[in-house]
């Protein structure tokens, strides 16, 4: 498995494929390819594939959130996804919030996480 933090070539193909793969939908790849230019991109390839991804969003100094991790199904449960997490604690630049879905609670708390303050969102329609 190779991990790359900071992936500035991450292809927003590849990213769509895993993104789909985990949250199926419609997304924008010109939209995407913009919001993966304003993150940090960590990333795991499986012989030049792309299998996993870490996002993290930042300011620099105050604040950062993890915006999703994915890993795709196939290769769940073998730790990248941990992996993922453990380069993210390295090499964010700020103390990292983030939300988790329903039912994965425990795995971030194996890797160290701990329960922060309850989140809230304001929806927008996507254009």
């Amino acid at each position: 498995m190779e991990y790359k933090v900071d992936d500035r070539t991450l292809d927003v193909q590849a990213f769509l494929a895993l993104a789909d793969s985990v949250w199926p939908g419609q997304y924008d790849a010109g939209k995407t390819q913009e919001a993966l230019r304003r993150t940090l991109n960590i990333t795991a390839y499986e012989g030049g594939r792309l299998v996993g991804c870490l996002r993290i969003l930042t300011d620099g100094y105050y604040f950062g959130t993890i915006t999703e991790l994915l890993v795709l199904p196939g290769f769940q449960r073998q730790g990248i996804g941990s992996r993922l997490l453990c380069l993210a604690r390295e090499h964010a630049p700020t103390l990292l919030y983030f939300g988790a879905q329903p039912g994965v609670e425990e795995f971030y708390e194996k890797n160290g996480c701990t329960r922060g303050m309850q989140s809230y969102m304001i929806e927008k329609a996507r254009p």
